[in-house]
């Protein structure tokens, strides 16, 4: 495990936060999703979380808590936790982060590794209790495609392409998950990112087909994010383009 902080942990968190989602495509930066994260989060406690399949060590991967003190905040504090590894959820600093976290981004990368390392374990349970308390979550790109009830789990190591999928509903790279997190207004949802820039409408389509086939009664539906654009949720479940998202108006 990596570890990462910007500001202090021991302040108090925020008095208050609100729900809301941040559903970020990946590809680029959406400012005022991010911001989003900090001001439903009351400014207080913002936890990042990524995961890598190997030790390596980027001192880059800390520069979001940086921003979220400053362009997007400021916060309390910002921390980043990078799992190399599945025992790192049962760390109890990571948990206790988790834990006091106002808001909390899940980055990119490759979502079969939050699948692997945190599949349950007590970073799935702290994750689920941490939206069902009404505080706001985001994710872009890989942190985007596990939101949603049902998600793509990439468990293969291949990204699927449209192509495939369409051949082959049934191949076996259609891996997907449905028992992860349990998120508001996200119950019958699944997401997929990058949508525009690798055509990927082809295998949301599919995707949304095996589910409904398999789980007819609940009526799944996809949501697919273009690449630096996001869609802001908030607890009346209305979805809003955020401001600087690619297309959006003005």
């Amino acid at each position: 495990m990596s570890y990462f902080v910007s500001g202090d942990p021991a302040l108090p968190r925020a008095a208050h936060a609100d729900f809301t989602l941040a559903l970020m495509g990946g590809g680029g930066i959406v400012d005022a999703a991010y911001a989003a994260i900090a001001v439903h989060g009351g400014r207080g406690h913002i936890v990042i979380l990524r995961a890598v399949a190997d030790d390596s060590f980027d001192p880059q991967d800390g520069d979001l808590g940086t921003t979220f003190m400053t362009a997007w905040g400021p916060v309390v504090c910002a921390e980043t936790i990078v799992f190399h590894h599945r025992e790192a959820s049962f760390d109890p600093r990571v948990i206790a982060a988790l834990r006091a976290a106002d808001g909390i981004f899940l980055a990119g990368g490759d979502q079969g590794n939050y699948i692997r390392y945190w599949k349950g374990t007590p970073v799935q349970e702290a994750l689920n209790a941490h939206v069902l308390a009404g505080r706001p979550i985001g994710g872009s790109s890989a942190g985007l495609a596990i939101l949603g009830h049902y998600s793509y789990t990439r468990l293969d190591g291949e990204s699927m392409e449209s192509k495939t999928a369409l051949a082959n509903p049934y191949h076996a790279g259609v891996t997907i998950e449905n028992d992860f997190l349990h998120l508001r207004w996200l119950e019958c949802v699944i997401t997929d990112t990058h949508f525009s820039k690798r055509s990927r409408l082809g295998r949301l389509i599919v995707f949304v087909a095996r589910i409904n086939q398999d789980h007819p009664a609940d009526k799944v539906f996809g949501i697919g994010v273009d690449e630096k654009t996001a869609l802001l949720v908030g607890a009346d479940g209305v979805g809003r383009i955020a401001a600087g998202s690619a297309g959006a108006p003005g």
